[in-house]
């Protein structure tokens, strides 16, 4: 959606009354996000072309709790065609971009922040993926959903990524061998869990050694705890400063200390290896970024050897 400071600033002023100065300080493919005073409160607004994502933000808030620290959505709205969401705003640093340094004194909070998803009591049916504004998922099995990832009908977020994609020969030619390989993956154990599924992208803030906000729950799903774990190793090489080796280490520590059991670990971290690359593959078809897929090709490469 394409919404300046000027019109944010409206918007503010003609629904809640602000009149504050608007600063954007992010944006994505899918929102841009603005920053405002309301009194002494620190906040954001967003503007998207998809409610859905600002609704399961209201509904994560009520995860919120000591070790997951989600902000709270204000106002969920419509203008200017679109969405709108007014939450409270997080200060810090996004985690992608802390310094190595920094890292090794911030992983046990990571590890918190994921062990807090993962035992989170999720209500509602027995549904798999991406869950809705009602908290239902897209899917009746986890091996469903991920094998839906070839899914190129109007009622995804991304139609018509498929022609686009065969205009990058090798990207399809990566898709199908990597499909074919999904399909062969064995996840019917896998215990079902709350997963943000997005722990980079300026998703989560930091600062100092603690972790501010969790925030951005759109992508989030029902499924294998692993996927996690699984979406920061996918995207190490993009992230050096992240030792996800020294991360993985504080993780089993504490699965020791629980006596969390994971079991066929290595084929349930391919099986969402697989998925996130196969799903960007789609996405950047989709957008017409042909020039980022030969990054997520090599990492398939290096997947399906």
């Amino acid at each position: 959606m394409d919404v300046d400071e000027a019109d944010a600033a409206a918007y503010l002023a003609q629904t809640l009354g602000v009149d504050s100065d608007v600063t954007l300080i992010g944006e994505g493919a899918w929102s841009r996000c603005f920053a405002f005073n309301m009194g002494h409160a620190e906040m954001v607004v967003r503007f998207g072309d998809h409610g859905d994502d600002f609704e399961k933000d209201r509904l994560a808030s009520r995860y919120n709790a000591e070790w997951l620290p989600i902000p709270e959505v204000v106002q969920v709205g419509t203008a200017f065609g679109g969405f709108t969401c007014i939450s409270t705003r997080v200060p810090g640093t996004p985690l992608e971009d802390v310094s190595e340094a920094d890292w090794v004194e911030l992983a046990p909070s990571v590890v918190d922040i994921m062990e807090a998803i993962r035992t989170v009591r999720i209500p509602g049916p027995d549904t798999w993926g991406r869950w809705d504004p009602n908290g239902v998922a897209s899917h009746a099995t986890w091996r469903d959903f991920l094998l839906a990832v070839d899914d190129d009908s109007a009622a995804t977020r991304t139609p018509g990524w498929r022609s686009k994609l065969r205009g990058h020969t090798a990207g399809e030619e990566a898709f199908n061998e990597g499909y074919r390989l999904l399909e062969s993956i064995d996840v019917a154990g896998v215990e079902r869990s709350l997963v943000h599924a997005d722990l980079i992208n300026r998703n989560v803030h930091v600062v100092n050694d603690e972790i501010t906000g969790v925030f951005d729950w759109g992508s989030s799903m029902y499924g294998d705890h692993l996927y996690e774990l699984a979406w920061l190793q996918f995207w190490a090489p993009w992230h050096p400063n992240l030792d996800i080796d020294l991360l993985i280490e504080s993780l089993d520590e504490e699965w020791a200390a629980v006596e969390h059991q994971v079991d066929d670990r290595e084929q349930r971290t391919l099986a969402c290896h697989l998925h996130i690359a196969l799903d960007h593959l789609a996405y950047h078809a989709h957008l017409g970024n042909l020039a980022e897929l030969d990054g997520i090709i090599d990492r398939i490469r290096q997947l399906t050897v």
